[in-house]
């Protein structure tokens, strides 16, 4: 039986408003989830826990704790058999990594973050250009350092994939520019037993990255130097350099600068490894990369590029497009550009 056009609309005009309702809740679903966090609840529901057990290993009333579970099913998170709960086989890879909680480090971050910031009122600023977060060096890499844990895990797994790409060049000296704590750095310099590699970045990095390479046992391979790409000369040309997840950290205005410094920094025939977070064609998906474009706004920087809108400003710097890559299990694009 066909339904009749007047309640199909009707339908429909429900459906919508229930979906907008959902959006503009969306921050109590964050809620739920920093709240799970913080009690540790997945590490807790890791194997099959009742409802009453779960309660007294995380110290919380009971009647409350089961809105929140039920909540956690609903979204898929966690699953319910015969009263007991248990986290969906899913969610086990982003939960647990190397035994280490590396999803819950990102959770934690935003959950500050949220606590911390009026991330509307940030957002509203930027669409009058009067962003309260403007470019300062200092910050930025303040923030950096706050995420070392995070970024020193997930970039172990990008460090191989990079490789991998510098792997068909053979490069003999490389600049990583805004390295950070060494994590590509160092797993490029495990692969490619050759290489040396600078890497620039902010004062407050030298310590937890002399740290992590010492430890390595790479001090003879890989240099640390404290420079800012913005206000410091590179002060020698190099076969590779890489830039991951640096140029969504500036403001629109200077990436045209960093592009032209960095092209005059490379050999003839050498490549630069762009790695970042970008858009499809339709220029509205993956929704994931749009988030991350949110948060460089409010930051004073509007990132917001289609992997071919990067190739088209490399190349007015006269460096060609080789290849894109872009990896199921990695929310970021590489681009290989050859000079």
């Amino acid at each position: 039986m066909k339904i009749p056009y007047h309640i199909r609309e009707r339908r429909e005009k429900v459906d919508s408003r229930e979906k907008l309702s959902i959006f503009a809740n969306a921050y109590k679903i964050s809620s739920v989830i920093f709240v799970a966090v913080r009690l540790n609840l997945f590490k807790n529901t890791y194997k099959e826990i009742s409802l009453r057990n779960l309660a007294k290993e995380l110290n919380v009333l009971e009647q409350p704790l089961a809105l929140l579970v039920n909540f956690l099913v609903a979204l898929g998170i966690l699953k319910e058999s015969n009263g007991n709960y248990i986290i969906n086989n899913d969610y086990l890879p982003l939960l647990f990594h190397d035994n280490e909680l590396v999803m819950q480090d990102f959770i934690k971050i935003a959950d500050t973050e949220m606590e911390n910031r009026n991330y509307t009122k940030e957002l509203m600023d930027s669409m009058f250009g009067k962003s309260s977060k403007q470019y300062d060096s200092s910050l930025q890499l303040e923030t950096v350092k706050n995420f070392n844990k995070v970024l020193n895990n997930s970039g172990q797994y990008a460090s191989v994939l990079i490789a991998r790409e510098l792997s068909r060049y053979k490069p003999d000296t490389i600049l990583d520019i805004g390295g950070n704590v060494g994590t590509y750095a160092i797993g490029i310099c495990k692969i490619l037993k050759s290489v040396t590699v600078d890497v620039y970045d902010i004062a407050s990095m030298k310590e937890p990255f002399e740290e992590n390479v010492s430890k390595n046992d790479l001090k003879d391979r890989i240099k640390f130097f404290e420079k800012d790409i913005l206000f410091d000369k590179i002060d020698q040309s190099y076969d590779a350099i890489i830039l991951s997840n640096l140029l969504h950290c500036f403001p629109i205005s200077v990436i045209d600068f960093i592009i032209s410094k960095v092209s005059q920094a490379i050999r003839s025939g050498g490549v630069i490894i762009l790695h970042d977070t970008f858009l499809d064609e339709s220029g509205t998906t993956p929704l994931q990369t749009l988030l991350h474009n949110l948060d460089w706004l409010t930051s004073g920087c509007c990132f917001n590029y289609t992997a071919e809108d990067m190739r088209d400003k490399f190349e007015q710097y006269g460096l060609k497009l080789l290849k894109q890559v872009k990896y199921k299990n990695m929310p970021t694009t590489i681009l290989v550009l050859k000079k």
